[in-house]
């Protein structure tokens, strides 16, 4: 049985003692215990310190072209954005022209 597998049956029967020992059994919890052992691996893996030669950042910060950022450098929100602002979708706006009559009970 490889580490993984290991991993996986440790955390399957700790979940199965952990839920009061059902009849189901160990073997009910191998799914979550799957997604568990792959969480902490992806952990590990984006906490691990840098190797020699790895950069964390870029060299520079990225720069917008003159015509999209704004006077301090932030992005430029198009016009349409700011025509838009606030505006409510209404029946009309999804095709609907008006409200489905109600049948009356006879």
């Amino acid at each position: 049985m490889g580490d993984i597998e290991r991993r996986v049956r440790d955390h399957a029967k700790s979940l199965w003692v952990a839920a009061g020992r059902p009849k189901s059994g160990v073997g009910a919890y191998i799914g979550r215990a799957r997604e568990l052992v792959a969480i902490e691996d992806s952990q590990q893996t984006a906490e691990r310190p840098l190797r020699d030669g790895e950069k964390s950042a870029p060299d520079r910060d990225p720069v917008l072209p003159d015509d999209a950022a704004g006077p301090t450098g932030e992005p430029v929100e198009p016009v349409e954005a700011l025509e838009n602002e606030g505006e409510l979708l209404t029946l009309t706006d999804h095709g609907v022209e008006q409200w489905p009559k109600r049948r009356r009970p006879s």
